[in-house]
């Protein structure tokens, strides 16, 4: 290859890569990220002609609090976002044939332990509907299986407690650098799972139970995001949560664009109301 034709090519690289990006922005509700670094990473794979990689945390499982979700098997809100993931799949994939393959981390196998779950069974049942969903598709799953060794599932977490969670210090660093994460899921865990749990429990008792279970949360969500940087550090790294920060090398994408919702889809349901979709509480 000639000087000409190696600058010729990565001129198209970029032209490509940023035709990507500019499609992208239509799935982040106006979010802002470093998109450069975003764009330079799929640039790596296009000047290959590779399939460009990305790893997006989520669909853990439904909650077990009925109120939000009366069942643990996904309903029509996962089934919408899993159709807008598969859009946004067939968009890039016109402007870049090889196309991205986006992998789904269920990361909820890792909060069964703080009461967020019934058990792992229930959980696998979750993550196995998701692959049906997902079958036939350039989206492929990743659960507690692919990422841990084990014949049990408490093996399976000893493994993953061992390799990474993160160190007491990490978290109150954590916590004093972003307190209304913090707050946020001791509110959170408070309104939705406590009085669930706990119905005939002291308030002062279902605060102090939050606040255990919110600060083990961060800890689980940092184990998950170690694991991510470790094992996918050359992905396209996708959020289900606004960044809201040009540092940020998250790239929010709204797997529920142009449907109403009040919060993410595997913390709520599908139903009718008035007449039209509305992803929401169950009831409440």
């Amino acid at each position: 290859m000639t000087n000409i034709q190696a600058l010729r090519k990565f001129n198209q690289a970029q032209d490509t890569s940023s035709k990507v990006i500019e499609f992208l922005k239509e799935f982040n509700d106006g979010d802002i990220c470093d998109f450069e670094y975003h764009r330079s990473v799929i640039e790596t794979y296009i000047l290959r002609n590779k399939t460009i990689p990305a790893i997006l945390p989520s669909f853990p499982g439904k909650p077990i609090n009925p109120n939000l979700a009366p069942s643990h098997i996904p309903d029509g809100a996962e089934e919408y976002a899993i159709r807008k993931l598969k859009e946004m799949i067939a968009g890039v994939e016109k402007i870049y044939a090889p196309g991205i393959n986006i992998k789904l981390f269920h990361d909820g196998y890792y909060f069964i332990h703080l009461a967020m779950d019934y058990d792992y069974y229930r959980m696998q049942e979750y993550v196995d509907t998701i692959k049906l969903l997902c079958k036939d598709s350039d989206i492929t799953s990743i659960d507690l299986k692919n990422v841990t060794e084990g014949s049990t599932f408490e093996a399976r977490m000893n493994y993953w407690n061992c390799l990474y969670y993160p160190t007491e210090e990490e978290v109150n660093t954590y916590n004093r650098l972003y307190p209304e994460v913090y707050s946020g899921m001791v509110a959170f865990f408070y309104n939705h799972f406590s009085r669930y749990l706990y119905p005939h429990k002291s308030n002062l008792f279902r605060r102090k139970v939050s606040k255990y279970i919110a600060r083990n949360y961060v800890v689980v969500n940092m184990s998950v995001q170690n694991y991510i940087k470790d094992h996918f550090k050359d992905d396209l790294r996708l959020s289900v949560k606004k960044q809201d920060s040009p540092a940020s090398q998250k790239f929010y994408v709204d797997i529920l664009q142009g449907i109403e919702n009040y919060g993410l889809p595997w913390m709520n349901t599908l139903i009718e109301e008035n007449g039209r979709k509305v992803i929401k509480k169950f009831r409440d």
